[in-house]
């Protein structure tokens, strides 16, 4: 009896599967005639999507057979279309358009009218000599892909309307911003901006200020010169990417305005020499990304104890030098990092640190130790510095705040007697 209920339950449990997946092939079937299209419904039957991306079609097709259906999205990627005219979109009531991949070379002042509710546009690769004007009907554009066109220069109007935009790609486009240039001033509620392989040759400075709420922002692949104030305006920035830049030399100055930053990646953009006190103002930075440079010394790691000892730094593929002072640093100061020694040649291609899952027989710079450099009990050591507490090594060490500035105590072992030493300092 218990077999035959057991059968019954995998019968009903197979046609339930197989009505599952015959609806879920269903749902992408031929649009009416005589839209040559994908209409592809969503279960709920709202927020579908108008598929004609792939179709040789020369033209945007017509869509007044769609009114009043539920179609959210519709794509015309790669579909050969050479032109956006008015009344092209005529019968969508859509918020998502994707026209990447079409050699566009007229784009009519309404050809977007008709879809004002739109929220996303993608028009990659779409051989663009300019900012379309007709990008002023969608003044509740969330998201703008512009990137892989011709795009040069960007008048002051182009994006005036844009007032909610919130992401914004322009990459691999050859940009000219000059010094004063107001392009977006307008785009105050902007929180990701994609400027990378770009031509620029410096930070757009005048450009980006206006961008109060810019939270990411990428300049990768530009022959960048970063000067000091390059960033002003820019407080609320928590991701800077600056990959393939040539920037032989980091300080202070370049990065002294980013105070929220958490992510910064400047990697393979020749950097040979970091200042000590490059990154002292980026009391949030969780992730420094230094890989592929020229970096032999790590002495903006050590000079202060307590900064960025919460942070995760990689340092692959740098000829880093390990001698005493980065042995000292592997082994006291506690943070994540992650890089190989490139000299002397006793220590070629030592691991900096173990990481996690380190595999058998790969040696790293504590374990091997350099024999020639005297090291102190790790647990008996305190610092006496701006922050509250650095970890290390899976062993706690306290700092304590004394004038932003820090001392090494030595075999003392309790807050309270850090205390009284501290007191006693200061009343000397």
């Amino acid at each position: 009896m218990a077999r035959g209920h057991d059968e019954i339950r995998r019968c009903i449990l197979m046609l339930c599967l197989l009505r599952w997946t015959t609806a879920a092939v269903v749902q992408k079937t031929s649009c009416p005639s005589p839209l040559p299209c994908y209409c592809d419904k969503s279960p709920d039957g709202a927020n579908g999507t108008v598929d004609c991306s792939g179709r040789p079609l020369g033209k945007v097709p017509k869509f007044l057979v769609l009114t009043g259906l539920p179609f959210a999205r519709v794509l015309l990627g790669n579909s050969g279309i050479g032109a956006l005219r008015k009344h092209d979109f005529k019968g969508l009531n859509v918020t998502d358009i994707d026209l990447s991949h079409n050699r566009i070379g007229l784009v009519s002042d309404r050809a977007f009218d008709d879809v004002i509710g739109v929220t996303s546009l993608r028009m990659r690769n779409c051989s663009l000599d300019s900012v379309p004007r007709a990008l002023g009907a969608l003044r509740r554009l969330r998201l703008l892909d512009l990137a892989g066109n011709a795009i040069r220069h960007i008048a002051t109007e182009a994006l005036a309307a844009l007032v909610y935009l919130e992401t914004l790609d322009l990459s691999h486009n050859p940009l000219q911003l000059p010094a004063s240039s107001e392009s977006m001033a307008n785009l105050g509620r902007l929180g990701t901006l994609n400027l990378s392989s770009c031509g620029l040759r410096q930070v757009p400075t005048a450009t980006l200020q206006p961008l109060s709420r810019l939270t990411v922002l990428d300049l990768s692949d530009n022959a960048l010169t970063l000067a000091s104030g390059a960033f002003r305006g820019l407080e609320r920035l928590e991701v800077l990417t600056l990959r393939g830049c040539n920037v032989p030399r980091l300080t202070a100055a370049m990065f002294q305005d980013l105070p929220a930053l958490q992510r910064l990646a400047v990697v393979s953009c020749n950097v040979s020499h970091v200042a000590s006190s490059t990154f002292d103002a980026m009391s949030r930075l969780a992730h420094l990304h230094l890989d592929n440079n020229n970096i032999t010394r790590l002495y903006f790691l050590s000079t202060n104890p307590c900064h960025l000892d919460q942070t995760n730094v990689t340092l692959d593929h740098n000829p880093i030098y390990c001698d005493c002072d980065v042995h000292s640093l592997v082994q006291k100061k506690i943070m994540a990092i992650s890089g190989t020694c490139g000299a002397p040649y006793a220590y070629r291609r030592l691991l900096l640190a173990p990481p996690v899952g380190t595999e058998p027989g790969q040696r790293h710079l504590e374990e091997s130790s350099l024999k020639t450099c005297s090291t102190r009990s790790r647990v008996t050591e305190r610092y006496d510095c701006g922050c509250e507490t650095w970890l290390g090594l899976g062993e706690p060490r306290t700092c304590m705040l004394r004038s932003g500035s820090w001392r090494l105590y030595a075999d003392v072992t309790s807050h309270v007697t850090i205390g009284v030493v501290l007191v006693g300092q200061l009343l000397r």
